[in-house]
């Protein structure tokens, strides 16, 4: 059987900022995406919100790298859902 082992820190460093960056992205995105798709602004704006709670939640608890991982997931996974 294979072993597991988690990623060294640089490595999982770069991939956690890959992803954060990907996630602040859908920040801006997804509400133009809203707007261009009828929703009115404030509908707009609450998509962004949402996801920029998640994002800033991840970056403030980069140090611990599972907590970081799964809120950075969940943003992902959150900003699928309201696409």
């Amino acid at each position: 059987m294979p072993r597991g082992q988690t990623l060294p820190q640089e490595v999982w460093d770069t991939r956690h900022r890959a992803l954060l960056g990907l996630l602040c992205l859908h920040v801006v995105l997804l509400p133009l995406f809203a707007a261009t798709r009828g929703y009115g602004p404030l509908h707009a704006v609450e998509y962004g919100a949402v996801l920029a709670m998640l994002a800033g939640v991840a970056y403030g608890v980069r140090r611990r790298r599972r907590l970081a991982a799964v809120v950075v997931s969940l943003g992902l996974i959150t900003s699928s859902a309201l696409l």
